[in-house]
């Protein structure tokens, strides 16, 4: 079980500092035409892939971790799991709706209509992975 949570919080570790790279990307997109933009775009949808697998092996990794407690006779979850799923939840959402939005800037080429959007949602991707974390720890024991 020790070992699924070291899994599980490296894997929100990681979808954090993606999401704040990601972030940064988009931060440099702005006002980049051409190859540049097309680079960074091209990084984007690579980073997305990776955190759409990222995304799934948190939630394959919580779940374990809730399905193994609960066979222990360990089923009484605190206030700050409870709160961490909401967070993951969240996390979840922002990474749906930036990989919405990637796709839209995608087909449509508005960079500069669009950009400030993504930047939101990686923005909320990266705090609610940071709060999740955060959660994990006081939930598990930390």
């Amino acid at each position: 079980m020790t070992i699924l949570l070291i899994t599980h919080l490296l894997l929100i570790a990681t979808v954090t500092g993606m999401s704040f790279a990601n972030f940064m990307n988009v931060r440099f997109a702005h006002g980049q035409s051409g190859d540049g933009a097309m680079a960074l775009q091209g990084l984007r949808r690579l980073m997305g892939m990776f955190g759409d697998m990222i995304i799934a092996g948190i939630w394959v990794t919580g779940l374990s971790l809730v399905w193994m407690r609960m066979a222990a006779g360990e089923g009484d979850f605190n206030a700050a799991f409870h709160i961490k799923m909401a967070f993951v939840v969240l996390l979840t959402a922002c990474h749906f709706m930036a990989r919405r939005t990637g796709g839209q800037i995608a087909r449509s080429g508005d960079h500069a209509g669009l950009l400030g959007k993504l930047e939101f949602w990686l923005a909320g991707m990266w705090l609610a992975a940071a709060i999740a974390i955060i959660l994990a720890v006081l939930a598990f024991g930390g």
